[in-house]
């Protein structure tokens, strides 16, 4: 198992296939990239999205809802490479221009847990 230090100074290891695994033994998911086809309008992030980059490929406005009870320290990149902007909603977002949307086409951003159902969103994003 690969042993690497998170931003927090945790230590996080790197399982066989390729799950991430915090010192408190929590599962994270796999890292890896998700592309949901152009109709994909809606997404609900899952555990198993943790470490993921999440690639929005629809003409048509998505949402990506953050539910209730994500585990600490959970952390999910969203590039929007379709027309259709992606906007959060669910749970407490915080953003330093209070915004909870990509920018725009090709935009990418960065959801990171904050606390208990509150989330920094970070990158490209616009109103």
């Amino acid at each position: 198992m690969k042993v690497f230090k998170n931003l927090f100074g945790e230590h996080l290891g790197l399982g066989r296939d390729g799950e991430v695994i915090a010192q408190s033994g929590l599962f994270m998911g796999r890292s890896g990239v998700k592309t949901f086809a152009a109709n994909v309008t809606a997404h609900t992030l899952t555990v198993a999205d943790c470490g993921s980059r999440l690639i929005f490929t629809a003409a048509t406005a998505v949402t990506v809802t953050v539910p209730a009870g994500l585990p600490d320290y959970y952390e999910v990149t969203l590039h929007q490479t379709g027309a259709g902007q992606v906007g959060l909603t669910g749970q407490t977002i915080h953003n330093a221009d209070s915004h909870t949307k990509l920018d725009g086409q090709y935009s990418v951003a960065v959801l990171l847990w904050e606390s208990a159902n509150t989330y920094t969103l970070s990158g490209s994003t616009g109103a």
